[in-house]
């Protein structure tokens, strides 16, 4: 099984990507938001791969963080959501806003997502509650600690563009580093630079 795949951006599209593994391309399908927050075609980027086996079809769906993962898998047991409907809903709302929806039982907020109607929600809720417990806590740990980060991120684009760099280019390859978030400021320069010297 496929845990991740690590190689070039190849091609983008609406749907996702192909992944230049080692002159093997490999077609990734991403949520929107994960698409929106790409480097540049030809950059190194790395990406937690679900694989979805079906008679006519091998499928590999693409994430950039761990808990857009296991939002993704948990989704899928729910009855009537498959791995479209699942990326749809990743789409349309972060990780972290699935968990804290599902977990405080907002039926009006699952019902905004395109293609969720109020049975699809209200199994959602029934089944996923108890299991998205640590995702919605996550992110509200994560919006305690936003100003922080928010810090981290601005001073990081500083040093970017302090470097010639342009602020579009610091913007996404911050965005491509994995947990950035989560790390110091020393660190994130330090992993930016990394991939912007490719």
């Amino acid at each position: 099984m496929i845990a991740f795949l690590k190689g070039n951006l190849q091609e983008i599209d609406d749907e996702g990507i192909i992944l230049d593994v080692s002159g093997v391309g490999y077609r990734v399908f991403l949520s929107k938001r994960a698409l929106s927050v790409l480097p540049p075609l030809g950059n190194p980027i790395e990406i937690r791969i679900h694989t979805v086996v079906r008679e006519d079809a091998l499928n590999l769906f693409g994430f950039l963080s761990p808990d857009e993962e296991t939002v993704f898998k948990k989704l899928l047991s729910v009855s009537g959501i498959g791995p479209k409907v699942g990326l749809g809903i990743l789409s349309h709302l972060a990780a972290h806003e699935i968990a804290e929806a599902i977990y405080q039982e907002n039926l009006i907020k699952l019902t905004s997502i395109p293609g969720i109607g109020k049975k699809t929600a209200e199994r959602m809720i029934v089944e996923l509650k108890d299991k998205m417990l640590a995702v919605a806590k996550l992110g509200s740990h994560e919006s305690t600690r936003s100003s922080e980060q928010n810090t981290h991120w601005q001073e990081a684009i500083s040093a970017f563009t302090n470097l010639g760099y342009s602020r579009t280019e610091a913007e996404k390859v911050l965005a491509s580093i994995e947990g950035a978030k989560h790390l110091s400021l020393p660190k994130l320069v330090k992993e930016g630079l990394k991939r912007l010297s490719y």
